[in-house]
């Protein structure tokens, strides 16, 4: 692609990116005037002229465009400027541009693992604030931020769930866990936050390498050493192969929970069946619209409007994953800089952010500590009917009865009838 046709290009995705700013603005909202702040983007794209085909980026464009239709940052309207970027080489080419010939002092991403190391490492070179919006990421620098958990938060918040919900919601005093991960950093990182969380060590503890192929023989000790609860951290095809392992040896537990990744849901019934009762627990989810109205008001009621104007369907997950991240940016930390907004203005605000309670999208709070949030969201959810709904944190959660108990295999079998996949991911 030569200079001129790149260009061309960049522009028309600026402009896509700032078009819905006029066409939506809440009846209590005043837009926002005056020389507008520019902010580097990187995200995936899809397709070469259009910014819009991943959800990540359409929930920053929409959450961008509702603080413009709602006064934007202290009365100035933002500006993304966005660079597109799918693996960690065209990120960081993605942040030189944007740091060199652009001038931004703070670049929000990302998408994708990929993309956030390519990025961050530039930005971290450059002396510029990054902020990652979606993934769950281990700091690294003085210049990152992200709301987001580390695995080792959303180990210690998983188990923190089991040991105060879990007793009890399924009347047992002891539970017995059985915890089963993948053999690499992200794996036993998990399993540390969550085993130092437990009240009790895990009744079994079962790390792998590569592929999970005894998941009959696990299947056998779950209902042998009467695991009440299964708290699993592996990728699909593993998870997928201890459901079944589990329910050949006929081993009955009353709680089985899958950590770590929202990508795990996508196809779930349709790979295992009947999956009444599942819990997943990762940093997005389902979450309640009236704590998401008094939290944020008219800034999302014209965040969802412009969302569904421009894209013709409600926001997906990851779409207010991203959204959530922009929200606090804009919201909590660009209006309490000091001066101009230099980066190391913004890292000065971000720094003296003391927000406890919840305060994003997702229900994360935000306090930092060399990069890391001390009060980062998750969002445990369970199958209820053919539909995710949350659990837990109660002020976010959805489902209307509160947690359900695994039903036995033969149960479920019986169930199998009534369980057309619905509305699940």
């Amino acid at each position: 692609m030569n200079k001129i046709f790149r260009s061309l290009v960049y522009s028309l995705l600026i402009v896509l990116a700032i078009t819905p700013l006029t066409i939506i603005s809440a009846a209590d909202c005043t837009p926002a005037e005056g020389d507008p702040i520019r902010l580097g983007v990187i995200f995936p794209e899809g397709a070469l002229f259009t910014s819009e085909n991943t959800t990540d980026y359409q929930g920053v464009q929409a959450m961008g465009a509702a603080f413009n239709a709602c006064g934007g940052v202290n009365g100035r309207p933002i500006e993304w400027i966005y660079a597109p970027a799918a693996s960690r080489t065209q990120a960081a080419n993605a942040a030189q541009r944007l740091i060199d010939e652009e001038g931004v002092t703070v670049i929000v991403g990302s998408g994708l693992v990929a993309v956030d190391e390519g990025a961050r490492e530039v930005a971290e070179e450059k002396g510029v604030v990054y902020w990652e919006a979606t993934e769950a990421v281990e700091p690294d620098g003085e210049w990152f931020f992200s709301p987001r958990p580390t695995s080792a938060q959303l180990g210690a918040l998983t188990g923190q769930f089991v040991a105060q919900s879990l007793p009890e919601s399924l009347g047992k005093s002891d539970l017995r866990v059985a915890l089963i991960y993948e053999n690499r950093p992200h794996g036993q990182t998990l399993a540390e936050g969550i085993r130092d969380a437990l009240p009790t060590p895990p009744i079994i503890e079962y790390s792998y390498t590569d592929h999970l192929y005894e998941a009959y023989n696990l299947g056998v000790r779950l209902r042998e050493e009467h695991i009440d609860v299964v708290i699993l951290a592996a990728f699909e095809r593993d998870g997928d192969r201890l459901w079944f392992g589990a329910r050949e040896a006929d081993a009955n537990v009353s709680a089985w929970i899958h950590v770590g990744s929202e990508g795990y849901k996508r196809g779930l019934c349709e790979r295992l069946g009947n999956i009444e009762g599942f819990i997943g627990i990762d940093s997005t989810g389902p979450i309640s619209m009236n704590y998401r109205q008094e939290t944020a008001g008219d800034i999302y009621t014209t965040y969802r409007q412009i969302y569904m104007t421009t894209h013709s369907v409600e926001p997906t997950e990851r779409a207010d994953l991203a959204a959530s991240g922009v929200y606090l940016l804009l919201k909590h930390v660009l209006p309490t800089v000091n001066g101009d907004f230099t980066a190391e203005n913004i890292r000065a605000a971000l720094l003296g952010l003391n927000l406890t309670d919840p305060a994003g999208l997702m229900g994360e709070g935000l306090v930092f500590s060399e990069g890391i949030n001390a009060m980062p969201g998750i969002v445990v959810q369970q199958q209820q009917g053919n539909n995710f709904c949350s659990i837990w944190p109660s002020a976010i959660a959805t489902c209307s009865g509160g947690l359900i108990p695994f039903p036995t295999w033969v149960d479920r079998a019986k169930m199998d009838e009534l369980n057309t996949c619905g509305s699940s991911i």
